[in-house]
């Protein structure tokens, strides 16, 4: 009976028939849903600095001892090019809800790569009228999905109070000026020493970021935030 449940389930949604890039017609063993052409569009991000997120690293060597940053250390997955840039805009604004999985996905398979393990799973938050906007929250959504992946627990730990503008062509101290006190903590309660893994979707100057993870610390101080991002628009 399952099996024929299953059968039928395929013929009426159908999975993995088409590219997210380009919808063109792909295998079902394709990997990440997309066709050989689009992925050859991704560009991964295995060599970032730790530290900052840059992608300008030579040699190991990145010139960011001077700047600050409240996360323990940053990783991203990939590149935010034109293909990235295009997937991102479909998930975010044209209800491509869909996506979060292929995110999800990427993210998933880059912390089992490396061996990374954590408690705690939580998100950058964005203010309510941003949600109510466009519908869902695009990072929390993925958050959810990789938690199922990873089995960790999905923890919504920062409140996001000022609706703050949008910041993709603001100069990084700007960016510093306009999101500072824009998050609080929420009265949460984790174990000791927590290790934490902190998503946002892009990262442009690390800022919001983070700031999140100060908030994060602020409530929890002995915890280790690292975090991550899906897509890396530093340079």
């Amino acid at each position: 009976m399952e099996k024929w449940l299953n059968i039928l389930g395929e013929a009426v949604f159908p999975s993995n028939i088409s590219c997210i890039g380009c919808m063109q017609s792909i295998s079902k063993q394709n990997p990440y849903s997309l066709c050989h052409s689009c992925y050859k569009n991704i560009v991964f991000t295995d060599s970032v600095c730790r530290h900052c997120g840059r992608r300008t690293v030579e040699e190991g060597y990145c010139y960011c001892t001077d700047e600050r940053y409240y996360y323990d250390s940053v990783s991203t997955v990939m590149a935010y090019n034109s293909f990235s840039q295009k997937l991102v805009y479909r998930y975010k604004y044209g209800q491509k809800t869909y996506l979060a999985e292929f995110f999800a996905e990427l993210l998933e398979e880059k912390i089992r790569r490396e061996g990374m393990s954590y408690d705690y799973l939580t998100y950058v938050p964005i203010h309510p009228a941003r949600i109510k906007t466009r519908g869902f929250h695009q990072v929390e959504l993925m958050a959810e999905m990789l938690g199922e992946r990873l089995e960790l627990p999905v923890i919504d730990m920062v409140i996001r109070r000022k609706n703050t503008p949008f910041l993709s062509e603001k100069k990084p101290f700007e960016r510093m000026l306009i999101l500072e006190e824009a998050f609080e903590p929420k009265e949460i309660v984790l174990k000791e020493n927590s290790l934490i893994l902190l998503l946002d979707d892009i990262i442009t100057s690390g800022a919001t970021l983070s700031l999140t993870a100060k908030a994060i610390k602020k409530r929890i101080p002995d915890a280790t935030v690292d975090a991550m991002a899906v897509c890396n628009a530093r340079t």
